[in-house]
């Protein structure tokens, strides 16, 4: 797995700005991970915990739903859509996920194509959507010395399912 730490470095807390990107590759996750971004710096990531969290997300689609004839596809991009963050508790705090919300339409839409049970109830559709969170403690360091210590979490989508909701 690569990991890219400049995007981190950049908005950390303590205001680190990356002189450029830096890839590292971690062979075991378990074990710490050095990085030397400019000369004389040298930073550590080491990996706390892992989490598994699911969020559900409910595209952009027509607030009534949809009824559909038999055999007709409720279609779900779940790539598109505008982007909102989710909190989702973990065993060191709360951490939040942006994610995108999808959308979802008769036509007009690329993607999932979803077959309602029955033509005679109006349909919505949702996205399950599952990540792994990986909580970081990173040691920044300057010719040797530690000058600071703070937190990081990254996550990662592994999966999503599209189903439809009876809204009436």
């Amino acid at each position: 797995m690569a990991i890219s730490i400049a995007s981190m470095l950049a908005l950390s807390p303590l205001g680190m700005a990356s002189a450029h990107e830096t890839t590292v590759s971690v062979a075991d996750d378990a074990a710490a991970t050095t990085v030397e971004p400019r000369y004389g710096e040298k930073t550590t990531m080491t990996l706390i915990s892992t989490a598994k969290k699911t969020i559900i997300t409910k595209p952009e689609q027509l607030s009534g739903g949809y009824k559909l004839p038999k055999g007709s596809c409720l279609y779900i991009n779940t790539k598109k859509g505008r982007t909102a963050s989710f909190t989702v508790s973990a065993s060191w705090g709360p951490v939040t996920i942006k994610a995108t919300v999808g959308t979802a339409g008769k036509t007009g839409v690329t993607g999932y194509c979803l077959q309602p049970p029955s033509a005679a109830h109006y349909y919505q559709a949702r996205i399950t959507k599952n990540y792994t969170i990986k909580h970081y403690r990173v040691d920044y360091y300057e010719y040797g010395v530690k000058k600071r210590t703070f937190y990081q979490d990254m996550y990662e989508q592994v999966s999503e399912a599209p189903y439809l909701v009876c809204v009436s």
